[in-house]
């Protein structure tokens, strides 16, 4: 299966060992933003009822709730397009 992966440019053969490249730590990073998603969606929920409030409440509940670092920065860029894009969800 590792060997697949090889020719795609996510892992590499070092020294006789798979190693991720850029690219595979990307994917790797991006796929963990995902599942932290999907285990606290009901989390993500709860903020689509503050539609409505302020921006500044709505950034205070999410720095209270037990986000990950990238996934609170992806949330907070989401709710600023969305008051800059009100037509577009």
């Amino acid at each position: 299966m590792m060997g697949r992966l090889v020719p795609l440019g996510i892992v590499d053969m070092i020294n006789d060992q798979y190693e991720l490249t850029q690219q595979g730590k990307e994917i790797f990073e991006s796929l963990m933003l995902i599942e932290d998603a999907t285990k606290i969606y009901y989390r993500l929920d709860a903020i689509d009822i503050l539609e409505g409030k302020g921006e500044e409440e709505i950034f205070k509940l999410i720095d209270t709730m037990e986000f990950n670092k990238g996934l609170r920065q992806l949330i907070k860029q989401t709710i600023t397009k969305r008051n800059f894009n009100p037509k577009q969800r």
